[in-house]
């Protein structure tokens, strides 16, 4: 594939399309028996009133009809009788009026012109067919009078890859999709946040319009419109856009069913544009292929043998952990078999700087600009690539930095992130920090900050911007007994040298040096939890987890580095516990590696 904008956008739409697996279609007209001219615009010939009549047979006489009358009509299963709603229309539709009439209410349907261009029906099989030949599997939700359809909708949302709902899910308002819209996004920030794409497929004119009126009625979700030309609002993660339905006439802009599987592949697409996004999708997807041949390795002929390893071991709660890294050790072979980290090539690198190149000249960088050929060769030959503009005291990966995200601090900001998400496995303050099944265990790796005390100075004189690295071996962080002294590693906070980021609850990044010297070592005695949690767990607290030692010293918890991140941690300690003290000839010294000795 010849490195282009199109190359980029093609293979993040390959990716969107191969993980894309469930999509929810939240529409009240959606029609499940509909034939080739479903998609025809009902019309009424007058505009009448009818009277909703609860009868045995859950049908409604509309006035001046005759019970023989309903022969002729389409038997309705419901309870109530539906109300058929005309096509969209410029005008707003009459409002309800209600009837003096006993045992109903009545409902004015306004007139629509013969050529009405749209329907508000929507042809479920049309859709389910259209989604299934991409092997989507399309659930279609149709809300009746008097559900509590917020809640269900939510509830299937929560599941769902993408969710599409009609903007009329009653009479002539748009209330309930609004609550609806609401609440998958108040409960996805409950979670801290996801990937969510929620279309807004409808017969009403002006996406535009109705997308400012979505947006005015969110107004606490910081949601912004893409351009003023089209209906799309968006916020970090969140992508909602409103298409209008196709009926007869086929209004410029609006889609058929069997049309909206593509465009919301490309959605999704545009929601998740980017090398690591496209990774992370095709990971997904592979696992969720492949899922049920992982459960066929892990089958339940196998249930005796892991008895009897807990059976076998000295301390037999440590068989729930074996069971986790089992699986997880699969998974990560798999992946690895699987050779997912082609998507992150350098073929699929080139086609990232082609899409994002700003100008001919290549990427600006102060007065100069780094060019695409020279991009290439950093590509191709890695730190030894061509030479970079000069920049006054910085360093190269600063320059490279900036140059390919424009500025200054944006580089610094998503280079700080990348750093976190490589070195740590929780944090405490940031969108991977969903709540845990288990409050924080300290352990290898752990790194916390002391609080203030009861008198509100320093713990044991420590500096206030002190940061503490558990170096309790994660052996030694089980079974302790009733209490057990914990050590820990002073971190040097600083703007210079750091080789780990932490993210603080005012939503800045500490950046701290781990040295392994070993007098900056501070010993904690911690008690466990309880007789059954033989270890120390934190406790929630002011948002977010604390420990508490036995003199009542308070930390709060930031982070847990990831294991292999940890284990290097002490390997520097252990370096630095191994160098021997030589007393030699300094010239000799001298002439050695940089820094030995």
């Amino acid at each position: 594939m010849a490195n282009s904008v199109e190359g980029f956008e093609a293979r993040c739409r390959e990716a969107a399309e191969h993980f894309l697996q469930t999509v929810v279609v939240i529409d009240n007209e959606a029609e499940f028996d509909g034939g080739p001219d479903s998609e025809t615009p009902r019309v009424a010939e007058r505009a009448r009133t009818r009277l909703l009549a609860p009868d045995n047979e859950g049908a409604s006489v509309a006035s001046g009809e005759t019970p023989a009358d309903l022969q002729n009509r389409v038997p309705v299963s419901s309870q109530t009788a539906v109300v058929e709603r005309p096509a969209a229309a410029a005008a707003p539709p009459a409002e309800a009026v209600s009837s003096s009439e006993p045992g109903g209410r009545a409902e004015v349907a306004a007139t629509d012109p013969p050529d009405a261009p749209v329907s508000h029906r929507l042809n479920a099989k049309t859709l389910t067919d259209a989604f299934g030949d991409r092997s989507v599997l399309c659930t279609v939700y149709r809300p009746g009078p008097g559900e509590q359809m917020v809640e269900r909708a939510a509830k299937i949302a929560s599941h769902a890859d993408i969710v599409v709902v009609d903007w009329y899910l009653e009479s002539s308002s748009s209330a309930m999709a609004k609550a609806i819209i609401a609440d998958i996004l108040r409960k996805d920030a409950e979670r801290n946040g996801r990937l969510r794409l929620i279309a807004v497929y409808t017969a009403q004119p002006d996406m535009v319009g109705l997308a400012e009126d979505l947006r005015g009625y969110l107004v606490g979700l910081s949601l912004a419109l893409e351009s003023p030309e089209a209906g799309v609002l968006t916020a970090p993660g969140v992508r909602i856009v409103f298409l209008q339905k196709a009926g007869t006439q086929k209004p410029p802009g609006s889609l058929a069913a069997q049309e909206l599987p593509r465009r919301l592949i490309q959605e999704f697409a545009r929601l998740s544009n980017g090398i690591l996004p496209m990774v992370a999708l095709q990971s997904i997807a592979a696992i969720r292929e492949w899922s049920h041949h992982f459960l066929a390795t892990f089958h339940p002929g196998l249930d005796a043998a892991f008895v009897l390893h807990r059976c076998l071991l000295p301390f037999p709660d440590d068989a729930q952990g074996f069971a986790v890294r089992l699986v997880s050790s699969e998974l990560a072979s798999f992946l690895e078999s699987n050779d997912v980290g082609r998507y992150a090539g350098i073929d699929v690198k080139k086609d990232w700087v082609a899409a994002r190149e700003p100008g001919p000249e290549g990427f600006p960088i102060g007065a100069e600009f780094v060019s695409v050929a020279n991009l290439h060769a950093w590509l191709e030959q890695g730190k030894a690539g061509p030479p970079l503009p000069k920049q006054t005291n910085r360093r190269n990966y600063d320059v490279l930095a900036e140059a390919l995200y424009g500025s200054a601090k944006a580089a610094s900001d998503r280079c700080l992130e990348l750093a976190r998400i490589s070195c740590l496995k929780r944090e405490a303050y940031s969108r991977r920090s969903i709540a845990p099944k288990r409050p924080p265990m300290l352990s290898l790796g752990t790194i916390v900050r002391p609080l203030p005390t009861a008198r509100n100075d320093c713990t044991r004189k420590l500096d206030p911007e002190a940061f503490l690295l558990c170096t309790q071996p994660a052996c030694d962080s089980v079974r302790i007994g009733l209490e057990r002294s914990y050590p820990f590693q002073r971190l040097t906070n600083s703007d210079g040298l750091f080789n780990v980021v932490v993210k603080l609850k005012d939503e800045t990044n500490a950046k701290l040096l781990v040295t392994g010297f070993p007098y900056l070592t501070e010993m904690f005695t911690f008690r466990s939890a309880s007789a059954q949690q033989d270890f120390i767990l934190a406790q929630a607290a002011d948002g977010g987890f604390v420990f508490t030692d036995i003199d009542g010293n308070r930390f709060e918890w930031l982070a847990d580095l990831n294991d292999f991140t940890a284990q290097w941690a002490m390997a520097q300690i252990g370096t630095r516990l191994n160098t021997p003290g030589l007393d030699q000839f300094e010239w000799l010294r001298l002439k050695g590696p940089r820094g030995q000795g």
